[in-house]
């Protein structure tokens, strides 16, 4: 729940700069954060069938790992 926290506020901080720099309106980076909150909605209920066939444990490496991926790009 606190990593929920941290990368919502790391996407609203770089808001400003992809309206700036990429050329992007209020609405597209506003979409950007609500498809990011979706995901937040949606992810659980698509994976708790796959937590139950094969443990938590292989579901926490693979969203580990997409985490990092997606979030290693706007590290500086």
């Amino acid at each position: 729940m606190v990593a929920t926290n941290w990368n919502t506020g790391a996407y609203a901080i770089g808001e400003g700069s992809l309206q700036r720099d990429i050329g992007g309106t209020a609405l597209r980076t506003a979409a950007g954060f609500g498809i990011y909150v979706w995901g937040f909605a949606l992810f659980p209920l698509l994976s708790s069938g796959v937590s139950e066939d094969l443990g938590r444990r292989p579901l926490y490496i693979v969203t580990g790992l997409l985490y990092w991926l997606f979030y290693f790009p706007i590290a500086k």
